[in-house]
Protein backbone atom coordinates (compact mmCIF):
# COMPACT_ATOMS: atom_id res chain seq x y z
CA UNK A 1 0.00 0.00 0.00
CA UNK A 2 1.49 3.35 -0.79
CA UNK A 3 1.51 6.01 1.48
CA UNK A 4 -0.92 8.08 -0.55
CA UNK A 5 -3.63 4.87 -0.16
CA UNK A 6 -2.82 5.31 3.39
CA UNK A 7 -3.38 8.57 4.16
CA UNK A 8 -6.54 8.55 2.30
CA UNK A 9 -7.86 5.95 3.77
CA UNK A 10 -6.87 7.34 7.41
CA UNK A 11 -8.71 10.51 6.54
CA UNK A 12 -12.06 8.67 5.54
CA UNK A 13 -11.94 7.21 8.97
CA UNK A 14 -11.51 10.55 10.38
CA UNK A 15 -14.97 11.61 8.80
CA UNK A 16 -15.94 8.28 9.21
CA UNK A 17 -15.76 8.99 12.78
CA UNK A 18 -17.40 12.50 13.04
CA UNK A 19 -20.02 11.79 10.39
CA UNK A 20 -21.07 8.43 10.70
CA UNK A 21 -21.34 7.48 7.81
CA UNK A 22 -19.53 8.51 4.24
CA UNK A 23 -20.63 8.00 0.56
CA UNK A 24 -18.71 7.23 -2.35
CA UNK A 25 -19.80 10.13 -4.60
CA UNK A 26 -18.97 12.56 -2.02
CA UNK A 27 -15.32 10.94 -1.24
CA UNK A 28 -14.42 10.51 -4.88
CA UNK A 29 -15.63 14.17 -5.17
CA UNK A 30 -13.18 15.47 -1.92
CA UNK A 31 -10.03 13.88 -2.80
CA UNK A 32 -10.44 13.97 -6.10
CA UNK A 33 -10.02 10.08 -8.01
CA UNK A 34 -12.25 7.73 -9.16
CA UNK A 35 -15.29 5.79 -8.18
CA UNK A 36 -13.60 2.16 -8.52
CA UNK A 37 -10.48 3.87 -6.19
CA UNK A 38 -13.16 4.78 -3.52
CA UNK A 39 -14.50 1.72 -3.49
CA UNK A 40 -11.47 -0.41 -3.39
CA UNK A 41 -11.08 1.86 -0.23
CA UNK A 42 -14.87 1.30 1.69
CA UNK A 43 -13.78 -2.60 0.75
CA UNK A 44 -10.80 -2.39 2.51
CA UNK A 45 -11.97 -0.59 5.66
CA UNK A 46 -14.98 -2.66 5.99
CA UNK A 47 -12.74 -5.55 6.59
CA UNK A 48 -10.42 -4.39 9.43
CA UNK A 49 -12.94 -2.27 10.68
CA UNK A 50 -16.39 -1.89 12.64
CA UNK A 51 -18.23 -0.38 9.74
CA UNK A 52 -21.24 -1.70 7.62
CA UNK A 53 -21.81 -1.12 3.98
CA UNK A 54 -24.71 1.01 3.02
CA UNK A 55 -25.93 1.76 -0.93
CA UNK A 56 -23.37 3.94 -2.26
CA UNK A 57 -21.66 4.00 1.33
CA UNK A 58 -20.03 3.30 4.34
CA UNK A 59 -21.07 3.89 7.95
CA UNK A 60 -19.61 3.37 11.21
CA UNK A 61 -21.88 1.37 13.56
CA UNK A 62 -23.11 3.43 16.64
CA UNK A 63 -26.89 4.03 18.29
CA UNK A 64 -27.15 7.46 17.31
CA UNK A 65 -25.47 9.04 14.25
CA UNK A 66 -25.69 12.11 12.49
CA UNK A 67 -23.86 14.70 10.31
CA UNK A 68 -21.01 16.21 12.55
CA UNK A 69 -20.48 20.19 12.07
CA UNK A 70 -17.72 20.52 9.68
CA UNK A 71 -16.01 24.00 8.45
CA UNK A 72 -17.70 26.03 5.61
CA UNK A 73 -14.57 25.08 3.64
CA UNK A 74 -15.20 21.61 3.79
CA UNK A 75 -18.89 21.20 3.05
CA UNK A 76 -18.49 23.31 0.22
CA UNK A 77 -16.80 20.65 -1.98
CA UNK A 78 -19.35 17.81 -1.15
CA UNK A 79 -22.09 17.43 -3.55
CA UNK A 80 -21.81 20.14 -5.19
CA UNK A 81 -24.37 19.30 -8.35
CA UNK A 82 -26.69 18.10 -6.10
CA UNK A 83 -26.41 21.66 -4.14
CA UNK A 84 -27.47 23.16 -7.10
CA UNK A 85 -30.38 21.09 -8.00
CA UNK A 86 -31.76 22.11 -5.23
CA UNK A 87 -31.43 25.53 -5.35
CA UNK A 88 -32.57 25.92 -9.31
CA UNK A 89 -35.74 24.31 -7.88
CA UNK A 90 -35.88 26.04 -5.13
CA UNK A 91 -35.83 29.15 -7.91
CA UNK A 92 -38.80 27.91 -9.08
CA UNK A 93 -41.25 28.99 -6.04
CA UNK A 94 -39.91 32.88 -5.60
CA UNK A 95 -42.24 35.60 -7.26
CA UNK A 96 -41.50 38.93 -7.94
CA UNK A 97 -41.14 41.33 -5.10
CA UNK A 98 -40.29 38.64 -2.83
CA UNK A 99 -38.28 39.16 0.50
CA UNK A 100 -35.94 35.68 1.42
CA UNK A 101 -33.60 35.07 3.93
CA UNK A 102 -30.95 32.59 2.86
CA UNK A 103 -29.10 30.82 5.86
CA UNK A 104 -25.42 30.41 5.76
CA UNK A 105 -25.35 27.14 4.82
CA UNK A 106 -22.82 25.66 1.79
CA UNK A 107 -26.06 24.05 0.04
CA UNK A 108 -28.12 26.97 -0.22
CA UNK A 109 -25.10 29.15 -1.89
CA UNK A 110 -26.04 28.23 -5.07
CA UNK A 111 -29.22 30.66 -5.53
CA UNK A 112 -27.44 33.21 -6.41
CA UNK A 113 -26.27 31.25 -9.68
CA UNK A 114 -30.04 31.35 -10.60
CA UNK A 115 -31.45 34.24 -9.18
CA UNK A 116 -31.17 35.97 -12.49
CA UNK A 117 -34.28 33.96 -13.35
CA UNK A 118 -36.42 36.04 -11.32
CA UNK A 119 -36.65 39.86 -10.85
CA UNK A 120 -36.86 42.38 -7.75
CA UNK A 121 -36.31 39.69 -5.08
CA UNK A 122 -34.80 41.02 -2.04
CA UNK A 123 -32.09 38.28 -0.95
CA UNK A 124 -31.30 38.45 3.15
CA UNK A 125 -28.31 36.90 4.64
CA UNK A 126 -25.82 36.19 7.36
CA UNK A 127 -23.37 34.01 4.92
CA UNK A 128 -20.07 35.99 4.60
CA UNK A 129 -19.49 32.76 1.87
CA UNK A 130 -22.69 34.69 -0.38
CA UNK A 131 -21.20 37.84 -0.06
CA UNK A 132 -17.62 37.13 -0.95
CA UNK A 133 -19.99 35.13 -3.80
CA UNK A 134 -21.75 38.33 -4.53
CA UNK A 135 -18.85 41.03 -4.61
CA UNK A 136 -15.70 38.75 -5.81
CA UNK A 137 -17.70 36.90 -8.67
CA UNK A 138 -19.39 39.65 -9.90
CA UNK A 139 -23.36 38.95 -9.14
CA UNK A 140 -23.76 42.20 -8.30
CA UNK A 141 -23.89 42.95 -11.94
CA UNK A 142 -26.62 40.23 -12.27
CA UNK A 143 -28.54 41.81 -9.85
CA UNK A 144 -28.77 44.87 -10.53
CA UNK A 145 -29.85 43.77 -13.82
CA UNK A 146 -32.65 41.99 -12.95
CA UNK A 147 -33.86 44.68 -9.76
CA UNK A 148 -32.70 42.13 -7.44
CA UNK A 149 -31.24 43.61 -3.81
CA UNK A 150 -28.87 41.86 -1.76
CA UNK A 151 -28.60 42.75 1.72
CA UNK A 152 -25.95 41.82 4.35
CA UNK A 153 -26.69 41.02 7.73
CA UNK A 154 -23.71 41.61 10.33
CA UNK A 155 -23.23 40.92 13.87
CA UNK A 156 -20.46 38.51 15.51
CA UNK A 157 -18.43 36.26 12.93
CA UNK A 158 -18.34 32.80 13.32
CA UNK A 159 -15.13 31.55 11.39
CA UNK A 160 -15.96 27.60 11.04
CA UNK A 161 -20.15 28.37 10.43
CA UNK A 162 -18.64 31.84 7.54
CA UNK A 163 -21.65 33.72 8.85
CA UNK A 164 -22.73 36.16 11.45
CA UNK A 165 -24.88 35.56 14.76
CA UNK A 166 -25.33 37.06 17.88
CA UNK A 167 -26.98 40.18 18.82
CA UNK A 168 -26.43 42.69 16.38
CA UNK A 169 -27.74 40.05 13.89
CA UNK A 170 -30.81 39.81 15.97
CA UNK A 171 -31.14 43.50 16.22
CA UNK A 172 -31.20 43.68 12.52
CA UNK A 173 -33.14 41.35 11.46
CA UNK A 174 -35.79 42.16 14.24
CA UNK A 175 -38.02 45.10 11.55
CA UNK A 176 -38.01 42.54 8.66
CA UNK A 177 -40.54 40.15 7.70
CA UNK A 178 -39.88 37.52 5.21
CA UNK A 179 -42.00 35.88 2.25
CA UNK A 180 -39.90 33.11 2.49
CA UNK A 181 -37.09 31.34 4.87
CA UNK A 182 -34.95 29.61 2.37
CA UNK A 183 -31.97 26.83 4.67
CA UNK A 184 -30.70 23.67 4.99
CA UNK A 185 -29.92 21.53 7.77
CA UNK A 186 -27.69 19.10 9.34
CA UNK A 187 -30.34 16.29 10.17
CA UNK A 188 -33.56 15.14 9.29
CA UNK A 189 -35.66 12.62 11.09
CA UNK A 190 -39.53 12.36 11.06
CA UNK A 191 -39.25 11.89 15.00
CA UNK A 192 -36.65 14.13 15.26
CA UNK A 193 -37.44 17.17 12.85
CA UNK A 194 -34.72 19.41 11.17
CA UNK A 195 -31.73 19.82 13.95
CA UNK A 196 -28.34 21.02 13.98
CA UNK A 197 -25.21 20.33 15.37
CA UNK A 198 -24.22 23.98 16.55
CA UNK A 199 -25.84 26.10 18.77
CA UNK A 200 -25.05 29.67 16.86
CA UNK A 201 -27.30 27.86 13.47
CA UNK A 202 -29.93 26.95 16.16
CA UNK A 203 -30.29 30.19 17.49
CA UNK A 204 -30.54 32.14 14.21
CA UNK A 205 -33.28 29.82 12.83
CA UNK A 206 -35.35 30.66 15.92
CA UNK A 207 -35.14 34.31 15.54
CA UNK A 208 -35.81 34.01 11.67
CA UNK A 209 -38.85 31.69 11.52
CA UNK A 210 -41.13 33.51 13.52
CA UNK A 211 -40.88 36.41 11.00
CA UNK A 212 -41.10 33.96 7.69
CA UNK A 213 -44.52 33.53 5.82
CA UNK A 214 -42.92 30.22 4.16
CA UNK A 215 -40.31 27.64 5.34
CA UNK A 216 -38.64 26.28 2.60
CA UNK A 217 -35.59 23.24 3.43
CA UNK A 218 -32.92 21.93 1.00
CA UNK A 219 -31.35 18.84 2.25
CA UNK A 220 -29.50 16.15 0.06
CA UNK A 221 -30.65 12.39 0.34
CA UNK A 222 -27.42 12.09 3.76
CA UNK A 223 -29.07 13.88 6.20
CA UNK A 224 -31.97 11.88 6.34
CA UNK A 225 -32.45 9.80 9.54
CA UNK A 226 -30.52 11.07 12.03
CA UNK A 227 -30.63 13.76 15.00
CA UNK A 228 -28.51 16.22 15.58
CA UNK A 229 -28.08 17.91 19.12
CA UNK A 230 -30.76 20.94 18.37
CA UNK A 231 -34.22 21.01 16.88
CA UNK A 232 -34.86 23.73 15.11
CA UNK A 233 -38.19 22.78 13.72
CA UNK A 234 -40.82 20.44 13.80
CA UNK A 235 -41.43 18.95 10.32
CA UNK A 236 -44.75 19.87 10.45
CA UNK A 237 -43.67 23.64 10.28
CA UNK A 238 -42.31 23.23 6.87
CA UNK A 239 -44.01 24.64 4.07
CA UNK A 240 -41.98 23.10 1.33
CA UNK A 241 -38.87 20.52 1.37
CA UNK A 242 -36.71 19.91 -1.64
CA UNK A 243 -34.43 17.06 -1.67
CA UNK A 244 -32.48 14.63 -3.37
CA UNK A 245 -33.75 11.67 -1.34
CA UNK A 246 -36.44 9.46 -2.64
CA UNK A 247 -39.49 9.07 -0.45
CA UNK A 248 -40.76 5.66 0.50
CA UNK A 249 -44.56 5.34 0.92
CA UNK A 250 -43.81 6.01 4.98
CA UNK A 251 -42.48 9.37 4.48
CA UNK A 252 -44.71 10.11 1.59
CA UNK A 253 -47.87 9.56 4.05
CA UNK A 254 -46.37 11.56 6.49
CA UNK A 255 -45.40 14.37 4.71
CA UNK A 256 -48.59 14.39 3.26
CA UNK A 257 -50.31 14.64 5.98
CA UNK A 258 -48.53 17.69 7.41
CA UNK A 259 -49.30 19.19 4.34
CA UNK A 260 -45.51 19.82 3.32
CA UNK A 261 -44.59 20.35 -0.64
CA UNK A 262 -42.08 18.21 -1.07
CA UNK A 263 -40.15 17.64 -4.77
CA UNK A 264 -37.66 14.96 -5.24
CA UNK A 265 -34.92 16.69 -7.49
Amino acid sequence: MTHKVEKRRREILKILDKEGQVFLNDMADLFDVSKETIRQDFDHLNLNYDLTRVHGGLRKEREMAYQEQYHYQYKQHLRIDEKKKLCHKAVEFLKEGDMIYVDGGSTVSYLLNYLDQRKGITLVTPSIALLMKYVVEGYERHFMASSNTFIFIGGNVNQSLMTTCGPIFDASIEPMHFDKMIFSCDAVDLRGGVTNTDDATFAIMQSVKKRARFKMLLSDQSKFGFVAHYRAFGLEELDYLITTKTFDEKWQAELEKMSINFYTV
